[in-house]
């Protein structure tokens, strides 16, 4: 007998999935949390239950409304999430034109945030109205809700937002990259399609001061560009070069992101993190080349390791050979998920400790995946992982001789144990 929904629950001792309940010994149908019991032989009781269910007052899982809602809690219309195309606006389901000019449509979470709520909810502090700017992935400030009109809006590179005062020195900021113009609107400095003399700025400037009905003067230009003697910014003509000092190709001084820069004597070149042959590393995305080369991210599919001693930099091991093959999931001691292989592509190597190895450690694989593991290795996903390193000790801390997890971890939600397969 099986009860569908259930996540996990013991039974004999043995931790199994609920979903291959023994003798309808776990709880609630579509439960996906569970509460010890004190005797055996009781049924686990459910504490949460699967997408698209809530738990009610009796400690069932009832369905959500599935016109209107694709998660919910308390009751079937109290939604929480919503269908593919529809936004969540306080606890109902609506269109995107349903978020009116007060809220916008955030497209990651699928949700109406209200223009004015707190910066870590995703608002504009001060805000009455506003936009989402698919570019920059933020919302955008249309206008200030302040009554006497002495707040104007202000939008950096970035694409952050905040509400000023309507003066020069409000629209100047810290960071120096937009002035006023005339009409008493904030403007970016690179902006140059103003034809107003007074308000002309300059094409590819970063920062600009503005004094008076004076045209704003640049500072310091953007990224690929630099400052000549009239104020005006030129292009870098290093390829990949982010700052330079002049246009002579040997006078870049740093790259752009995920290059690095290499001098050799009195020629420099921006070259890519990981181009091995000169002097990157594999695997590598982002990096810095102040001294030493370090490399301080990891492309996808990389797994990033502490390099010796050093805390900021760091080798990139290939966890997946291809986006497909990165089927095994493990939680982290933080609580985010990691992605190993189950299947690898090159002859000869085998998912051990979910990275590819020609080393099977007596383990019993052939074609890419292993099928039987030794001694203190358990089977997931196709590859055998160790009880006692990472990342398998945060699934299981004890496998039988079988090579068959017998006492899994806190967070073994996350993997199946093969004896817990579901039987109909």
């Amino acid at each position: 007998m099986s009860l569908r929904g259930c996540a996990l629950c013991t039974w004999h001792s043995q931790w199994v999935l609920c979903d291959a309940a023994r003798h309808a010994l776990c709880g609630a149908q579509r439960c996906m949390g569970w509460k010890a019991t004190a005797h055996m032989g009781e049924a686990a009781a459910c504490s949460a239950c699967q997408k698209g269910y809530y738990l009610d007052n009796n400690g069932a899982c009832a369905q959500c409304n599935t016109n209107s809602c694709m998660t919910c809690e308390t009751s079937a219309t109290q939604c929480t999430s919503c269908p593919e195309g529809k936004y969540l606006k306080d606890t109902g389901c609506v269109e995107k034109v349903g978020c009116t000019n007060d809220h916008y449509p955030d497209p990651t979470s699928r949700k109406c945030i209200p223009c004015g709520a707190a910066a870590n909810e995703g608002g504009i502090e001060a805000c009455a109205t506003c936009e989402y700017d698919s570019t920059k992935g933020k919302p955008k400030r249309l206008t200030c809700s302040n009554s006497g009109g002495d707040k104007i809006p202000r939008t950096t590179l970035d694409g952050t937002s905040t509400c000023v005062a309507k003066t020069l020195d409000g629209c100047q900021g810290i960071d120096k990259e937009l002035f006023m113009k005339q009409d008493q609107t904030c403007t970016l400095c690179s902006d140059d399609s103003v034809t107003n003399a007074g308000s002309k700025e300059t094409a590819n400037c970063k920062t600009c001061i503005k004094t008076g009905s004076d045209k704003p003067v640049c500072d310091e230009c953007l990224d690929g560009y630099y400052l000549d003697s009239s104020k005006a910014c030129q292009a870098c003509t290093g390829a990949n070069c982010a700052t330079c000092t002049s246009a002579a190709i040997n006078d870049c001084t740093a790259c752009l992101p995920g290059y690095f820069l290499k001098t050799d004597g009195s020629a420099k070149e921006c070259v890519l993190c990981d181009n091995v042959d000169k002097g990157g590393r594999e695997g590598c995305s982002a990096c810095s080349n102040t001294g030493t080369f370090k490399c301080t991210a990891c492309k996808p599919n990389y797994r990033k390791q502490q390099n010796g001693d050093a805390n900021d930099d760091y080798t990139c091991t290939r966890a997946c050979e291809d986006d497909s093959a990165c089927g095994a999931i493990v939680v982290d001691g933080d609580g985010s998920m990691k992605y190993y292989c189950s299947l690898c592509g090159k002859a000869g190597e085998v998912p051990i400790n979910g990275l590819c190895t020609s080393n099977t450690n007596d383990n019993q694989c052939s074609k890419g995946v292993c099928t039987q593991c030794a001694d203190g290795y358990f089977l997931y996903m196709g590859g055998c992982y160790s009880t006692t390193s990472a990342p398998g000790h945060l699934m299981c801390s004890k496998a039988t001789t079988a090579g068959v997890c017998e006492t899994p971890n806190a967070n073994s939600r996350y993997f199946a144990v093969p004896e817990a397969a579901a039987n109909d």
